[in-house]
């Protein structure tokens, strides 16, 4: 593929496009995904900040601790693993 110096040249390829609007849909996705789930904790009968700080915790948590354990596999495993796993996912 040749490198071009407009900028517009990346927009014009479909598989690129489709790349950035299933991004832009997942984050959209996940970011309501948020709101839906602080609404519905604070929509409980005696909700206050307290439960919700709570739940969100437990909802950040466990992305908390796969993202260090994840970020210090990769960083100690060779570059073909990390090709390989991803290639697998």
């Amino acid at each position: 593929m040749a490198v071009s110096s407009d900028g517009w040249s990346l927009w014009r390829d479909r598989r690129f496009v489709l790349l950035v609007w299933a991004r832009v849909v997942s984050v959209l996705g996940n970011s309501f995904a948020q709101l839906a789930l602080a609404l519905a904790v604070l929509a409980l009968p005696g909700a206050s900040a307290g439960p919700l700080s709570l739940v969100l915790a437990c909802q950040a948590l466990p992305q908390l601790v796969f993202i260090l354990v994840g970020g210090a596999w990769a960083s100690r495993s060779p570059v073909s693993s990390e090709s390989t796993g991803a290639l697998a996912v």
